[in-house]
């Protein structure tokens, strides 16, 4: 079952299990449910999430840390810096924090993360932020994210799992098994 494989992969084999999955029409659906833009944009998200969260797993320095990959310009997210932003700014942690917000958002519109977020970095000094190569303008691209994590009341939780992904994916699943392997799926692409 689903479920079960969804419990013992790795981000990694997550994200390379996205990439070898020959129906196309699988990955679209996908990526409609992440609201991302195309399967290759899908596919450079998930390599540097999958490299973001082994910097984690393996306790290593991630507040300043320049990464190798670059997240692909995506025109409907300008809260992420342009691959080509001057100073490299873009291969550091900031457009991590925006695509996780965004992902976080998308899974679970409940979720407090992105104000979280935005609280512990409002907490730091100015000094961390020029050393975490922050932009300028970190305080009011990240702040409508971190107020769309907070729904104004339960209806914006209604219908969560509702989605077609996995009645797609395992037609025959019962509703209650359905249900339980689309949020174990979610919750997979949401994990660092």
């Amino acid at each position: 079952p689903i479920w079960i494989m969804a419990e013992t992969l790795t981000f990694g084999a997550l994200s390379q299990w996205l990439e070898l999955t020959m129906p196309t029409e699988i990955k679209k659906v996908v990526i409609q449910q992440l609201d991302l833009p195309t399967i290759e944009i899908a596919q450079g998200i998930f390599h540097n999430l999958s490299q973001l969260r082994n910097v984690c797993a393996h306790h290593a320095r991630l507040w300043n840390r320049r990464f190798s990959k670059k997240y692909p310009h995506i025109r409907r997210m300008p809260l992420l810096l342009h691959p080509e932003t001057p100073g490299e700014q873009g291969r550091y942690i900031y457009n991590h924090f925006v695509m996780l917000g965004h992902l976080m958002v998308v899974i679970n519109p409940g979720t407090s993360w992105p104000r979280r977020l935005y609280s512990l970095l409002e907490k730091q000094t100015e000094a961390t932020h020029v050393a975490m190569h922050l932009p300028d303008h970190w305080r009011t691209a990240l702040l409508p994210l971190a107020r769309r994590g907070v729904p104004s009341d339960q209806s914006a939780l209604e219908g969560y799992f509702q989605s077609d992904l996995t009645s797609l994916l395992i037609p025959q699943l019962e509703q209650r098994d359905r249900q339980f392997a689309h949020a174990t799926m979610k919750v997979m692409v949401a994990l660092p």
